[in-house]
């Protein structure tokens, strides 16, 4: 009878072992599909944070949103606003003395043929100053060499028929970018 009985709790027991592994690979599998929709989730909103955000006005290149209170208030300041002015902002590192910002304008009603309008920035705690506007420009590039604690810059301005490409470095006097002798 001892062995009978042991015979029964053996069976019991394999049973036990075959139901626990059904419901642990059952529970693997929702926590697994788990997972995977959740990465999903987090690439998708990835994709639209750096796709479609860092397109548009007011996000930076990585897409995220730029406390631009400031470009707003300069862009009325400065009477910008009567067409719709769209733009993108990039922090720039042109100097020690100030934090420095590209205002790149763009838009069917400020970018022609030639390319669109540039704004360079300084902004402080207390305001914010229009360094230089170039209109129109194909591209800039910051170089490491620097003149006055500003580091030169060389841009392709176009005109709609052709492009020349020019430096300008930082003249202390005017506190602006002139172009280089």
């Amino acid at each position: 009878m001892y062995q009978h009985n042991s015979q029964k709790y053996f069976s019991a027991i394999m049973l036990f072992q075959v139901i626990s592994k059904e419901k642990l690979m059952k529970t693997l599998k929702i926590t697994l599909a788990t997972i995977a929709i959740i990465f999903l989730i987090v690439a998708g909103a990835g994709m639209y944070k750096f796709n479609y955000l860092a397109n548009q006005s007011g996000y930076d290149v990585d897409g995220n949103k730029i406390e631009n209170t400031w470009v707003e208030r300069y862009i009325k300041d400065n009477q910008l606003s009567e067409a719709k002015v769209e733009y993108t902002i990039e922090k720039v590192n042109l100097s020690e003395q100030a934090e420095t910002y590209f205002i790149h304008i763009e838009g069917k009603d400020w970018c022609g043929t030639g390319g669109c309008p540039l704004l360079i920035v300084a902004k402080n705690k207390h305001n914010v100053k229009l360094i230089n506007e170039f209109i129109p420009i194909q591209d800039i590039i910051i170089q490491n060499e620097t003149v006055n604690d500003w580091k030169v810059l060389t841009i392709v301005i176009g005109d709609g028929g052709s492009n020349e490409t020019r430096k300008y470095s930082y003249n202390n006097k005017n506190n602006q970018y002139q172009v280089m002798e």
